[in-house]
């Protein structure tokens, strides 16, 4: 897999919208950054650009269900909150079992890490989670965003648009 990144439009995303999907996953999920990842995915616009740039029919779908707290035991793991990641309408990286965790947020972004061009999601919330804390010597992930043709908007600062 190659990518062609001068064939793809550039996306601009607001930093309010990344922020606002990490809060949605640690709603479900404390201290699992792969949710955080996930739920940036879902966010459409960006889940278009991430389609677009890996070439590939690729669905990612939110599983609803109860908050994971670390159980070991569970008779039903369907029941929880999770993630299924499919490439091609066919090959499911992971799906919802009741026997196992299989849909639980590292699942579902180890197929994408895997099988896509996804680490400028990492920049991504990188920049964003940077811009809340009000730091501004980000150059490094404003450059590596661009080679992606990724823009992040600074709508939250006292500097920024917003």
């Amino acid at each position: 897999m190659e990518l062609c990144a001068e064939k793809l439009a550039w996306l601009e995303i607001e930093a309010s919208k990344v922020l606002a999907a990490c809060d949605r996953a640690n709603e479900l999920f404390k201290d699992e950054w792969q949710a955080c990842m996930l739920e940036i995915l879902l966010i459409p616009e960006v889940g278009a650009h991430w389609r677009a740039m890996s070439g590939a029919d690729l669905l990612l779908e939110r599983h609803p269900g109860e908050p994971y707290t670390g159980q070991r035991e569970l008779e039903d793991w369907s029941t929880l909150a999770g993630y299924v990641f499919m490439e091609n309408k066919y090959l499911r990286w992971n799906r919802v079992r009741n026997d196992t965790y299989s849909h639980h947020p590292g699942s579902a972004w180890n197929g994408i890490r895997r099988e896509t061009f996804s680490n400028w999601v990492y920049f991504l919330y990188q920049l964003a989670h940077q811009i809340a804390e009000g730091k501004t010597d980000n150059h490094y992930l404003v450059d590596r965003l661009a080679e992606y043709k990724v823009r992040l908007i600074d709508d939250i600062s006292p500097t920024g648009r917003g």
